[in-house]
């Protein structure tokens, strides 16, 4: 006989079942990532390691798909986009800039 029998049925006992059984209406949400700073940290050593900061003269040159370059996004943080991505008009619209060292960088403009 369980529980909620006539003959075993108390009000202690439906609570601890119903507690029991009770999930917490806004459970805690732990996120183990990577700061801030250590994506920025991750992007610095990737830009160098791959020559995203060597001066580079873009036309005629033509990079590889694959050849990452900084762009600017619409939020004005800084992230590593390969040539394929401006080449394939995913983060258009945009233009290209040289910064005052010489390396090529996207600028991601608002649509219009």
């Amino acid at each position: 006989m369980g529980p909620y029998s006539n003959k075993n049925y108390s009000a202690a006992a439906a609570a601890a079942a119903a507690a029991v059984g009770a999930a917490p209406a806004n459970p805690q949400v732990i996120f183990a990532g990577a700061t801030p700073a250590e994506v920025a940290a991750q992007n610095a050593a990737t830009a160098f390691n791959t020559g995203a900061t060597i001066p580079t003269q873009l036309v005629p040159y033509k990079p590889a798909a694959g050849q990452q370059f900084w762009c600017k996004e619409l939020d004005q943080s800084w992230t590593l986009r390969t040539y394929g991505d401006v080449a394939m008009g995913e983060l258009s619209p945009g233009h290209w800039e040289v910064s005052k060292t010489g390396y090529h960088y996207w600028v991601r403009d608002l649509p219009v």
